[in-house]
């Protein structure tokens, strides 16, 4: 309500951040949905694509700030991952939880290489997505993480998406694992 009636910022962002740390928070307190194939875990990933100013991060830091506690259990320190290394063993340290990141389309981007530091991070990825379990060796042991689960929400500019991320990229199995929402303008909103 308050983004609506106060702001002209497209309404899918605010409900999609608030969803994806509703997910975060049920992963974090072991909540599941129990099937007779399985369990379900709520871990969700959605990219959402607006235009520059269209405030994606202003609203992921406005609702991430009025829930500041539940953000200090929940979130995962993903923010500066430049390794395919680096991602595990913060998953190693916090399994559960949800991974905010601004500038996805970038992150995408160098999922997709295949030599260099985020090599591995597309297979990582896809082991992540069926809560498989994740072993990486080191110089000095193994690193194993038994069962994650992460909800995922990536903020981009809709207009620069497909600078990088590919047609090709698109159609593999790695995107479509997202929920992709465009976040634009409502003409019968202006500020």
């Amino acid at each position: 309500s308050e983004f609506r009636q106060k702001t002209n910022i497209p309404l899918e962002i605010p409900f999609f951040v608030l969803f994806s740390i509703i997910s975060g928070f049920l992963l974090e307190k072991g909540v599941y949905v129990e099937t007779e194939e399985g369990n379900i875990l709520p871990d969700i990933w959605t990219v959402i694509l607006a235009s520059s100013g269209a405030g994606k991060t202003y609203t992921q830091n406005k609702i991430s700030g009025g829930l500041s506690e539940t953000m200090k259990e929940i979130e995962f320190p993903g923010t500066g991952i430049v390794s395919s290394a680096a991602f595990v063993q913060a998953l190693s340290r916090k399994p559960r939880g949800l991974w905010v990141r601004d500038e996805f389309a970038q992150q995408l981007k160098a999922m997709e290489q295949t030599n260099g530091p985020m090599a591995e991070m597309k297979d990582v990825m896809l082991q992540r997505y069926d809560n498989a379990d994740i072993s990486r060796e080191t110089k000095n042991d193994t690193v194993v993480v038994e069962n994650p689960a992460l909800t995922i929400l990536g903020l981009t500019v809709l207009e620069t998406f497909k600078d990088y991320v590919t047609a090709e990229s698109m159609l593999d199995g790695h995107a479509q694992r997202y929920g992709y929402v465009v976040a634009k303008q409502d003409p019968q909103r202006p500020w």
